[in-house]
């Protein structure tokens, strides 16, 4: 059964070979250029709302809330000093933040409406960029300006006024400062996160940027530039852990930190410091029941950290690959090397002058790009283990399930944080477009999988897993994903049964929505 059509596709372990060349053959064969995604990255506007979609189908009541999303937006900031400012990176594209209020019908018949809005929030950071011409804060991966010079660089530091947070968005965050009566909405505010220590604060019911705070209003001690995007959040206390990376001194410093949920102090967890642990670009980590798993990847920085401030973006600060330093993860989406962030530049996943062939299947990235969903087991060290025997412990890899049948952006019933469980779900590519063709669910338990593909040119973003209140099974919920018809230049939130990956209803934009990163669900009654 061929994965390039539209529909449903059930496949078992047996045909991950197969599923895994015919990705393989569609990039040889240059399907990208029959996939159009194009609305989804340029001429992007904000649609401040309140704007009714058009509903088809039918989103049960009982998924009643608001859908958060953020991510990149504008690919460019024109008007500047210097003309027209473009932007290399998707990563760094302009911090487009958005609200989805699925609303339950006052009468019986069990029919709900969607409410959008959205906005940017990075205002900071484009008044920096009309001045200037160029962006001199920290970025992802913009390339600097050659006529920069040294003393410019040197002085560049991350500056909280001109953060672009565009990653994760927190709603209901501990130890956040509640909005106060009479500046805008009542409650707590919204917070996005990036890899940053810097967050930025939005009003929840306007999405309308309210200030930036640092890690050092949560604790004094967490003064480093550099923290973690994926914020980890105990399911059963709403506590919170991050880290924070401070470079100053001999050695980087990581500082793991659990924001209580219940008053919002802070505990410092662990501070670890020397040789052994230089300073690398993490971009999540591990929780358990009862452990925080953090994992010092392959991905260094160069010079301990300060190549960041050379560069001016954390991409190029990144020592090369260095596959025989070993390190471990758990359940984790496991590449090969760090290519996966070079293919995110706008020139490759737009196609422009030929770039998407250039660096895919000339620079075989198509190949050195792949994934897989990843279980390492580890064995904790026992305290009666001496240092060296527990420098030497090793992790094993026991699980391995290759893409096309697990996708990226993994969601799971968010009761099964920390726990085993079974189902996982993903923004799937079989090799039609660079990222997103398909939604995944998939089965770790048995490794098959189940997709979901609209017809060609509807690229469906992260899959947000939303519970049936009560249920009892793992897959008893459904799945909203913004998927953008890129024939028609409009997007859609797409509803499906997390059980069968059926369609259950649509709500439809006359318009396109960004391609964004990641999002949360807030029942209603949380609002």
């Amino acid at each position: 059964m061929a994965l390039n059509g539209q529909g449903i596709f059930s496949r078992t372990a047996e045909d991950e070979e197969k599923d895994a060349q015919s990705r393989l053959s569609n990039w040889e064969g240059e399907a990208w250029k029959e996939w159009p995604v194009k609305a989804q990255f340029e001429g992007l506007e904000e649609h401040r709302g309140p704007v009714q979609l058009s509903v088809k189908g039918s989103i049960p009541s009982w998924a009643a809330g608001s859908l958060f999303r953020t991510g990149p937006g504008q690919d460019r900031v024109e008007g500047t000093s210097k003309g027209t400012h473009f932007i290399s990176h998707w990563f760094d594209g302009i911090a487009h933040s958005h609200r989805f209020d699925i609303v339950p019908s006052e009468t019986t018949d069990g029919s709900t409406s969607v409410v959008y809005t959205s906005r940017r929030h990075s205002d900071g950071a484009v008044a920096e960029i009309k001045k200037k011409g160029w962006r001199s804060s920290i970025s992802f991966a913009q390339r600097a300006d050659p006529c920069i010079g040294i003393f410019g660089k040197v002085m560049t530091v991350f500056t909280h006024g001109k953060s672009n947070n565009n990653v994760t968005i927190v709603p209901d965050m501990p130890g956040a400062d509640d909005i106060k009566e009479g500046e805008l909405s009542n409650g707590k505010a919204l917070y996005v996160l990036t890899d940053s220590a810097t967050l930025s604060k939005l009003d929840p019911k306007t999405l309308e940027p309210i200030g930036n705070a640092s890690q050092t209003s949560l604790h004094p001690s967490l003064k480093g530039p550099i923290s973690c995007a994926h914020s980890q959040r105990d399911p059963e206390t709403g506590d919170l852990f991050n880290f924070n990376l401070e470079l100053t001194g001999p050695h980087p410093t990581y500082r793991i930190f659990r924001v209580n949920a219940k008053d919002g102090s802070v505990d410092i967890l662990a501070t670890i410091s020397g040789k052994d642990y230089p300073a690398a670009y993490m971009h999540s980590f591990f929780i358990t029941d009862n452990y925080v798993v953090f994992c010092v990847q392959s991905t260094h920085f160069a010079w301990s950290g300060a190549k960041i401030l050379w560069e001016r973006n954390i991409l190029d600060a990144i020592k090369p690959f260095d596959k025989t330093v070993p390190y471990i993860s758990m359940d984790a989406i496991s590449y090969e090397n760090a290519d996966i962030m070079s293919v995110f530049y706008y020139d490759i996943m737009l196609d422009r002058n030929d770039a998407t062939r250039k660096a895919m299947i000339e620079g075989q990235f198509y190949k050195s790009a792949q994934h897989r969903l990843s279980r390492y087991r580890f064995r904790i060290p026992s305290s009666r283990q001496s240092p060296a025997e527990k420098a030497s412990a090793v992790a094993q890899e026991v699980l391995s399930i290759p893409e096309p049948h697990v996708g990226e952006l993994p969601t799971i019933h968010p009761a099964r944080t920390g726990k085993p469980y079974r189902y996982v779900y993903t923004t799937n590519s079989r090799g039609l477009y660079i990222f997103g063709d398909s939604v995944a669910k998939t089965d770790v338990h048995t490794r098959g999988a189940v997709l979901w593909s609209g017809p060609k040119g509807h690229s469906p973003g992260e899959p947000v897993f939303v519970p049936r209140p009560g249920g009892t099974d793992e897959d008893d919920g459904v799945l909203l994903s913004v998927v953008l018809d890129g024939t028609l230049e409009k997007s859609y939130l797409l509803c499906l049964d997390a059980r069968t990956m059926e369609e259950l209803g649509r709500a439809e934009a006359d318009f396109a929505i960004p391609m964004g990163l990641h999002g949360a669900h807030q029942a209603r009654g949380h609002l």
